[in-house]
């Protein structure tokens, strides 16, 4: 399994992800890694758990 660290920025409620570490491009601001939590509360959950409803 591949791991990829992923940072986020989130500014006025909006959360954006990002695959590497800098400053968020529209408002300047540090961007802080992703941590599960933070993943799993703003981009849902993986695909794998992911149940089908019929």
């Amino acid at each position: 399994m591949l791991l990829v660290e992923t940072w986020y920025s989130k500014f006025y409620g909006n959360v954006e992800f990002f695959t590497d570490d800098g400053v968020d491009p529209e408002n300047g601001r540090e961007l802080r890694k992703s941590t599960s939590t933070i993943i799993y509360k703003y981009a849902g959950k993986p695909k794998d758990s992911v149940e089908v409803e019929e």
